[in-house]
């Protein structure tokens, strides 16, 4: 479960699916990927006046389990102008 809570002014939200259920079982799950799409929303948005921010929020679980765990819940994900570092901690990953 990926999605992104897109805020408007006119106090609509927008429930987008991020998922790509396409790719390798390894990379569907990867955090790392949906930050790229998350944060080419968030470009994409950005000279859109009704525009407020979006929210970033992910759920994943082993194949072997039903419960599912919480890697990412960010909101105003776009106006925290969050960034990936690969050997450091990423304050918006759970």
């Amino acid at each position: 479960d990926v999605h992104a809570l897109v805020h408007y002014r006119d106090q609509t939200v927008d429930n987008m699916d991020l998922l790509m259920s396409g790719l390798p079982p390894r990379m569907v799950c990867d955090p790392v990927v949906y930050y790229d799409r998350v944060t080419n929303l968030c470009r994409a948005y950005a000279a859109d006046p009704s525009f407020i921010d979006a929210d970033f929020v992910m759920h994943a679980r082993r194949a072997t389990t039903t419960a599912m765990t919480t890697i990412v819940d960010e909101t105003n994900f776009c106006g925290h102008h969050e960034t990936y570092h690969m050997f450091w901690n990423n304050r918006w990953m759970k």
